[in-house]
C-alpha cells in the first residue's frame, strides 16, 4: 500500500488573484501585476524564483498521485479554469506555449501538461485573452506539480507505510503537516470556538501606513492565541466604497490596502490554521455597492429596496441567478480557506423596509434561503461555520437558528447588565437557559452567539452597561464567555476600551486598537480624530503580560472552557437556589455534569451544597472564594464551577 507524503512550495512573489469558474465576468480580480495579453502573445517573464515559505493549504483531494507512475521530467497539473501556458528555462528563455490549447482533463477536475526533458522552469498561467494571468511561478524539481488556489503541491508516493520521515518541505524549516478538518476527539469544532471580532483597518497596521493590514493581524496572532481565542471574524474586506467595507464593490477579490509586504489572504489563513485559529469573512450578501458592476450589467439582480442607505441598493432573491451566484461566492472563499461567514443584514432579505424591524409575513423566505445557502455549503465544507445578525426581537433570533446558522443574540449583554446591576443571577441563568431551550426546539443543534460589544452596538464601557468599573467589565467578559455555545469579543473588550471619533458614533465604536507598536491610526481612514483608552490606561502589549489585568483574566475562563470543550456544546438547565444573587446553571456533559454557581453581585453570597462534587475552577474579580465542604462563599462579581453527578445548590 502507498502513502502519500505532502510537499508544499509557495513564493515570495505576489501572485494575482484566480478567477472563480463560472462566475461572471464582473466579478474577476486583477491586479497591477496583471498583464492583458492575446492568445498568441506570450507574456514576459522574469525567470526568477522567489524565496520558498511555509503554508498550510490542504491539498486539492482530487489529485491521485497513488496512482501515478515515477518520472523524471515534469507534468503539471491546474485547474481547468485556466486556458493557456507559458514555460520559460532559468535563464529566461522561451521555450513552449500553448495558448488556447484543448488540454487533457484529469479526475474531472485537471488539466494536465507534460513538460518532457525539463526538471525545472518559470511557468505563468493565463485565461482565454491573457485574462486574470498569474506572476511567476517556480517548478524547481521533476515530479508531478499540482497548482491549485494560488499554492504549488508536490505529492510523492512512498512505499513504506511506516516511513514518515521521509517527508520533509521543500526550502523550508518549517512543518507542513496537514490540518485535519475534522477535530480529535475531545477538540473544539468550528461551531464551538470563542470568536474574535476585528475591524482590520483598526487592528495592527503591518507597513506604517496608518492602516491595518493582514501583517500587522498575522504579527498579533499569538496575543488572540495566548487569550484563548479559536477563531477571528474579519470585518469586510472586499474592495468597497467607504472605510467600513458594508457596501462591496466585487466580491471576488481583496482590498488591496490589507494584502501588504507578502501578507495575501493565503498567508494569513495559512498562519492562522497554524495556530488553531479559524477565520470567518464578514459576508455582506443583503445588499451591493452601487458602484458593483451588477448595478449596469444585472439590474434585474435588485429589488429596489435601499434597507440600510440609499447608496446599498438590495439585492432580489427572487431572482435564481442572485441565489446561485451568491453560492459562487461562498463557495470560491471555502476554496480559499476560509472556515466560514458573518453574514449580514441575515433578518433582511426579503422585505425590512421599515428599519430594524422584521416583517414576519416574509421572515419564512428568508429562513428558508438561509436553508438552502447553509445546505449548499456544508457541501463544500462540512464543518463550516454561519452566523446570521438579526438584530431584532428574540423570538426572530430563535426562529433564526432554524435556518442551520446560528444568530447572534442581541439580548444577552442586557441580560448580564440587569444581573449586575439588579444583583439577580438566577434571571441571567433563565435568560440563557430559555434561549437556548427555543433556539433548539427549532434547530436541535443551534449554538448560542453571545456578545457584549460590536462595531454597530458601541462598547460595554459606556453608561448604559458598565461604564468605566473595571470590575464590572472584567465580570462581564467572563461570563460571557462562560455563557452555554460560542462567545464573541470585540478587539478591545478584553481591555475595557473606549473610544471617541469627534462626535461620529458608529466611528466611536470602531477606534484603534492600542498596541504599543504597530498601531493604527484612525485618521487615516475615518473622518475625524480617532481616539482610544483603556481601563487601565495602559497598552494591549502592557496587559497581556500583566496577571491581574482584564486580558489575564478573561484569558484564564477563555482557555479552561477550550479544555472542556462539554461546556460549549451542552444543554443547560437552571438549579434553583431560592436567592436572587445566586445562579446556578448544569452543563449536561455525561456521568457527571458540570455546575455554574455564580454571583453578579457587588456583595458576598453563601450558599451550601448537597452532593459530591469536584472543585474544577475559579473566577473572581476580588477577594477569595471559599469552597470547603457543604459551603461555598461567593465575593463580589464572581463564580465557580464544580463537576458532579448530582448537586443542590441552596442560597442562606
Amino acid at each position: 500500500m502507498k502513502k502519500n507524503s505532502l510537499f508544499i512550495l509557495a513564493f515570495s512573489g505576489l501572485l494575482a488573484s484566480c478567477a472563480t469558474p463560472g462566475a461572471s465576468s464582473s466579478s474577476s480580480a486583477t491586479t497591477s501585476s496583471e498583464q492583458s495579453q492575446s492568445s498568441s502573445q506570450a507574456p514576459t517573464s522574469s525567470a526568477t524564483s522567489g524565496s520558498p515559505a511555509s503554508t498550510d493549504t490542504a491539498a486539492p483531494s482530487s489529485s491521485g498521485a497513488s496512482t501515478l507512475p515515477a518520472i523524471d521530467y515534469v507534468v503539471v497539473f491546474c485547474e481547468t479554469h485556466w486556458t493557456n501556458v507559458w514555460a520559460w528555462d532559468a535563464e529566461g528563455n522561451f521555450f513552449d506555449a500553448w495558448p488556447g490549447a484543448s488540454l487533457k482533463d484529469y479526475d474531472k477536475d485537471w488539466k494536465t501538461y507534460s513538460f518532457e526533458g525539463k526538471t525545472s522552469f518559470n511557468i505563468i498561467f493565463s485565461e482565454e485573452g491573457g485574462k486574470n494571468q498569474t506572476s511567476d511561478l517556480s517548478i524547481p524539481s521533476k515530479g508531478y506539480w499540482w497548482y491549485y488556489q494560488d499554492q504549488w503541491y508536490q505529492e510523492n508516493p512512498i512505499e513504506e507505510e511506516d516511513s514518515s520521515s521521509s517527508s520533509e518541505e521543500i526550502s523550508s524549516g518549517e512543518s507542513t503537516s496537514e490540518q485535519s478538518s475534522t477535530p480529535a476527539p475531545g477538540a473544539l469544532d468550528n461551531r464551538h470556538r470563542t470568536w474574535y471580532q476585528l475591524l482590520v483597518y483598526s487592528f495592527a497596521d503591518g507597513n506604517n501606513d496608518g492602516i491595518g493590514d493582514f501583517k500587522g493581524l498575522v504579527e498579533h496572532l499569538d496575543y488572540l492565541k495566548n487569550l484563548g481565542i479559536g477563531g477571528i471574524w474579519l470585518s469586510p474586506v472586499h474592495p468597497s466604497a467607504d472605510y467600513h467595507g458594508y457596501d462591496v464593490k466585487d466580491y471576488y477579490s481583496i482590498d488591496s490596502k490589507y494584502e501588504v509586504g507578502g501578507y495575501n489572504f493565503a498567508k494569513l489563513i495559512s498562519e492562522c490554521h497554524k495556530r488553531d485559529i479559524r477565520v470567518l469573512m464578514d459576508m455582506v450578501l443583503n445588499h451591493t455597492s452601487d458602484q458593483h458592476p451588477w448595478t449596469r450589467e444585472h439590474p434585474d439582480w435588485y429589488s429596489g429596496e435601499h434597507v440600510f442607505s440609499g447608496s446599498m441598493p438590495d439585492l432580489n432573491y427572487d431572482n435564481q441567478a442572485v441565489r446561485t451566484e451568491i453560492k459562487k461566492i461562498g463557495k470560491y472563499w471555502l476554496d480559499k480557506g476560509a472556515d466560514g461567514f458573518r453574514c449580514d443584514g441575515a433578518a433582511w432579505i426579503y422585505g425590512g423596509g421599515g428599519g430594524w424591524n422584521v416583517e414576519s409575513d416574509k421572515f419564512a423566505k428568508t429562513i428558508d434561503w438561509w436553508k438552502e445557502y447553509a445546505s449548499y455549503l456544508k457541501t463544500i465544507k462540512s464543518d463550516v461555520y454561519l452566523v446570521g445578525e438579526c438584530w431584532t426581537d428574540l423570538q426572530y433570533i430563535e426562529q433564526f437558528m432554524s435556518s442551520g446558522m446560528s444568530a447572534f443574540n442581541f439580548s444577552a449583554r442586557y441580560w448580564e447588565r440587569d444581573a449586575m446591576n439588579n444583583s439577580n443571577t438566577a434571571k441571567w441563568v433563565e435568560e440563557c437557559v430559555g434561549h437556548q431551550a427555543r433556539a433548539r426546539q427549532n434547530d436541535p443543534n443551534a449554538v448560542e452567539a453571545s456578545f457584549l460589544s460590536n462595531h454597530d452596538t458601541g462598547r460595554y464601557t459606556s453608561n448604559e452597561f458598565a461604564g468605566g468599573d473595571k470590575n464590572k467589565l472584567t465580570f462581564a467578559n467572563a461570563l460571557n464567555a462562560i455563557a452555554p455555545g460560542g462567545s464573541f469579543v470585540y478587539y478591545g473588550d478584553e481591555l475595557g476600551m473606549s473610544g471617541s471619533a469627534d462626535g461620529y458614533t458608529d466611528q466611536g465604536y470602531r477606534t484603534p486598537m492600542p498596541f504599543a507598536s504597530g498601531r493604527t491610526n484612525g485618521n487615516s481612514y475615518m473622518w475625524r480624530n480617532a481616539q482610544t483608552s483603556t481601563v487601565s490606561g495602559k497598552s494591549a502589549d502592557e496587559d497581556a503580560k500583566s496577571s491581574s489585568s482584564m486580558y489575564s483574566s478573561l484569558a484564564k475562563v477563555i482557555n479552561y472552557k477550550n479544555s472542556v470543550p462539554a461546556l460549549y456544546s451542552a444543554s443547560v438547565s437552571q438549579i434553583s437556589s431560592g436567592k436572587n444573587e445566586i445562579g446556578v446553571m448544569k452543563y449536561e456533559a455525561g456521568e457527571e455534569d458540570y455546575y455554574l454557581i455564580a454571583n453578579a453581585s457587588g456583595g458576598q453570597v453563601t450558599a451550601s451544597l448537597s452532593g459530591t462534587y469536584s472543585d474544577e475552577f475559579k473566577f473572581t474579580v476580588n477577594g477569595s472564594i471559599s469552597l470547603n465542604g457543604d459551603e461555598v462563599k461567593l465575593p463580589g462579581y464572581s463564580f465557580v464551577l464544580v463537576k458532579a453527578a448530582s448537586l443542590t445548590v441552596t442560597g442562606k
